[in-house]
């Protein structure tokens, strides 16, 4: 039967919570890099709608020859 020491059992615990915590700061930067991810993609989208709307316009109001 394998016995710890108090000593080792408290570094394992001690290694399971910067393990964890580890894990936590991970899933924050994979959040934050979705986040930008989302926002560039919905700035992006705003400036095809406007150049779109802009192009209409431009046609639309095109002087006639």
């Amino acid at each position: 039967m394998l016995t710890r020491s108090p000593a080792e059992a408290g570094a394992e615990s001690a290694n399971n919570r910067r393990t964890a915590g580890a894990r936590r700061s991970d899933v924050k930067k994979l959040l934050v890099v979705a986040v930008a991810a989302a926002a560039g993609f919905a700035i992006w989208r705003k400036l095809e709608a406007d150049k779109a709307e802009q192009a209409l316009w431009a046609e639309v109001t095109d002087p006639v020859r």
